[in-house]
This record gives C-alpha cells, sequence and structure tokens, in this order.
C-alpha cells in the first residue's frame, strides 16, 4: 500500500478554497477562494508564479479551454470571465447562468465546454470563443460537478 505524504502546505488565501484547476501543458496550477482572488502556482510546490487575478466577487468555480489557452471563472453571480492566459487579460464577460456557476467540463471531441450552474442548467458553448450554444435545464436545483467519459455526461 502506497502512503500519501505532504509535500507543501500553502497559506496563502484569506478565504475557503472553492475550486483547483491543473493546467495539463504547463507546470503550474490555479486556484480560486473565497477572498475573492485566483491564484497561479507552481507546480513543483515552490509557491506562487506571479500570476494572480483580483475579482469583484467571488468565484466558485475554475474551467479551461487548452486549445486558446482560455482560464473560464464561474462567478457566485452566474457569469463567466473568459481570461486569455497567453494574453494576461479578460477577453470576455458572460451572463452565463440565473445563479451560480458551479462547475465546468471541456468536451473535446465536440470543442464544447459544458458548464452547471444554479437552478439546474447546463449551458453549451463554442470553447474556441465561448460562443453560447445551448441549455439544456435539469430538474434539480444546482449542478455541482459535471464529468464527461466517452458518450456519457455524468452530472
Amino acid at each position: 500500500m502506497q502512503v500519501l505524504s505532504k509535500i507543501k502546505e500553502f497559506r496563502d488565501h484569506a478565504g475557503p478554497i472553492y475550486d483547483l484547476l491543473v493546467q495539463i501543458d504547463s507546470n503550474r496550477f490555479f486556484t480560486c477562494s473565497g477572498d475573492r482572488f485566483v491564484a497561479s502556482w507552481k507546480s513543483d510546490a515552490s509557491g506562487q508564479d506571479g500570476f494572480s487575478i483580483r475579482m469583484d466577487e467571488v468565484a466558485f468555480a475554475m474551467g479551461y479551454s487548452p486549445k486558446q489557452e482560455l482560464l473560464l471563472l464561474g462567478t457566485a453571480s452566474g457569469k463567466i470571465h473568459v481570461i486569455s492566459l497567453s494574453e494576461k487579460k479578460e477577453l470576455r464577460l458572460l451572463d452565463a447562468h440565473k445563479l451560480g456557476v458551479f462547475s465546468f467540463e471541456h468536451v473535446e471531441a465536440e470543442n464544447w465546454i459544458i458548464t452547471g450552474g444554479g437552478k439546474g442548467v447546463l449551458n453549451v458553448w463554442k470553447a474556441e470563443d465561448m460562443k453560447f450554444v445551448r441549455s439544456i435545464p435539469l430538474d434539480v436545483s444546482k449542478i455541482r460537478n459535471i464529468h464527461h467519459n466517452g458518450n456519457t455526461l455524468w452530472v
């Protein structure tokens, strides 16, 4: 049996961490917190890498569109901030859901980003430019997590 051990502990956020996103094609990961900051960290556990975003409101969830290097930040009010990591600037601010945005999933085969939010609605977006495709209402109050595997979408 393999034993897990702590490598490093970061205490730089002043609030709870709501989401963690690993950027697979890079040596960093992101956290979003109740302190209204999104921070970027070095994956070697040596600390922050100098890129952070101060939000006007709390971000509950993060997503990533790999081809365009877009960081997607879902807020408590239902907005999505579309951030270009290569340009280090916000490209768009979307009114995505009526309540909070709680989850993101990239469907590579279709090149979609699917978001889940309050009021139990899934929204589908084109990953290359975050243009809206369609909404799928479900009979639930909030969609907290989405996972895609093959032809199945787990909600």
